[in-house]
């Protein structure tokens, strides 16, 4: 906590003229920024669900193929096949063990992105026109000998 507060501190007026840069033009495009941060939040978060399943489904497969091995019947030393992946540092390719994982996930990535792509669609909020107030439509009630269809009674 120390360090990210000696970086703010040596780093202030930068954060200030990025923000002061920044700030205007996503709040005056806010129709199209908005939506587009709020669905890379979406993203985030189904990519970060998927990283964790995925961890876990590899540390439960690697303790299943060390208790059910048959050599660990015989044999007091269990051996552990150390399948894992990094849970925070996803981005380091070597930690991955097998190496294929690494490609599942970005397989799964791009499965998540079309998918959100086709059911939820990124939409731009555009203002509703108010519609013009109703006519009255029809024949007065004291049409006289006429029926509603104009015809005589």
């Amino acid at each position: 906590m120390e360090a990210i507060r000696e970086h703010f501190q040596a780093y202030y007026v930068h954060y200030i003229v990025g923000a002061l840069v920044v700030l205007p033009p996503l709040i005056y495009f806010r129709r199209r920024t908005f939506p587009a941060i709020l669905y890379a939040i979406e993203f985030c978060l189904y990519a970060s669900i998927m990283h964790v399943v995925v961890f876990l489904l590899a540390v439960i497969t690697a303790w299943f193929r060390e208790v059910t091995v048959m050599q660990a019947v015989t044999d007091a030393a269990r051996i552990n096949p150390g399948w894992k992946t990094p849970i925070l540092k996803f981005w380091e390719i070597q930690q991955y063990h097998p190496q294929w994982l690494y490609k599942f996930e970005l397989a799964v990535l791009v499965v998540i992105l079309v998918g959100m792509r086709r059911y939820r669609p990124m939409v731009v909020q555009k203002t509703k026109k108010k519609a013009p107030p109703k006519k009255p439509t029809g024949y007065p009630k004291s049409s006289g000998n006429k029926t509603q269809f104009g015809g005589k009674k």
